[in-house]
């Protein structure tokens, strides 16, 4: 049986790309901190508020790309 050798934070920095990047600018740098104080401060109690938020993010800008 092979072990896997624990990753790096730069290593897992690299495989998120630039995904975070533009989720970042699509919903606004005061969501971003917010969130993250949030998830800080409450681990992943409120992880169903982002799931639900993201998703309802998407209902405004789906006509303007073709929907």
């Amino acid at each position: 049986m092979e072990t896997k050798a624990k990753k790096t934070i730069l290593e897992r920095l690299k495989e998120v790309g630039p995904g975070a990047l533009v989720a970042a600018a699509f919903i606004g740098p005061g969501t971003v901190t917010s969130c993250s104080t949030s998830g800080a401060s409450f681990g992943y109690t409120l992880l169903w508020a982002m799931l639900f938020s993201g998703i309802d993010s998407t209902r405004p800008t789906a006509p303007s790309i073709g929907f």
